[in-house]
């Protein structure tokens, strides 16, 4: 996978250790945890997989096996993902109805989709609204790790009210991920092509509400820090950090055990 991914990197925590912070805050035992994060580590590699496709970045899979063996396989990981869920049934330690897991990842994957077609959509043509750039980085990332946590949860608790509780950290615990890469990619003209394809991320929409009159190839390396737009950006990062951490305050209120998921802000 390339560098970047949200929860790719070596220094992140990785989707599983995301799965097991929602898990273990509600009590849910480390087997039924474990198969929830395996089911959300494939789908994960798959979807990495098809934005590098989608995005024309360079992807190692389809660099070794060409392109049509590398969707085959994205496929398979897609399907492979759900049937992993469905062998919940054969857990004893899984209680109530294991088809709101499918459910759970049905309904927020075809929003992190929705989010990624918005992105290719626009990327490259009319700027977007700083609220559009937003929302996509909110749909795209949010959505995906709000799938995790509420999967997660769902292992200890059917409580609709923290259920949504953790579906909420999660979202925005993934579009403070996503803008936090966002601002790496944006400085790396050479490492990601987001600057040269003008996509529509938070950063880069801030800076091209003054640039469009200038051809990618005349800015300067300093013009996207005088712009303003990582100090705009970090504002929303840091918003979107005190949203988790406001959750987990609540959420601790209602005797869940956060440690973990305090450690994931820190």
């Amino acid at each position: 996978m390339q560098p970047g991914k949200i929860l790719n990197a070596p220094d992140t925590t990785g989707w599983s250790k995301l799965v097991g912070a929602t898990a273990g805050a509600t009590h849910a035992s480390d087997s039924a945890a474990a198969r929830v994060a395996a089911a959300v580590e494939v789908l994960a590699a798959a979807l990495d997989v098809l934005d590098e496709i989608e995005d024309g970045d360079s992807s190692a899979l389809v660099d070794l096996a060409g392109l049509p063996q590398a969707l085959n396989v994205t496929t398979a990981l897609l399907f492979l993902s759900q049937y992993i869920l469905a062998e919940l049934a054969s857990d004893a330690t899984v209680a109530g109805d294991v088809s709101a897991f499918a459910t759970t990842l049905s309904r927020l994957v075809i929003a992190a989709t929705g989010g990624q077609h918005r992105d290719l959509s626009i990327a490259g043509g009319t700027t977007p609204s700083l609220t559009q750039a937003f929302e996509i980085s909110q749909a795209k990332s949010g959505s995906l790790t709000a799938c995790a946590c509420r999967l997660g949860a769902l292992l200890g608790t059917r409580d609709a009210e923290l259920l949504d509780l953790y579906e909420s950290f999660g979202r925005h615990y993934g579009t403070m991920l996503q803008l936090s890469n966002d601002l790496h990619d944006a400085q790396n003209r050479g490492e990601k092509s987001d600057l040269s394809r003008m996509k529509p991320t938070l950063p880069i929409t801030f800076f091209r509400r003054g640039i469009d009159e200038v051809g990618v190839d005349e800015i300067r390396a300093n013009d996207l820090i005088s712009s303003g737009a990582l100090h705009f950006t970090w504002v929303i990062f840091e918003r979107e950090r005190q949203q988790c951490l406001d959750i987990v305050e609540i959420l601790t209120s209602r005797g869940q055990d956060t440690l973990s998921l305090n450690s994931l802000i820190d």
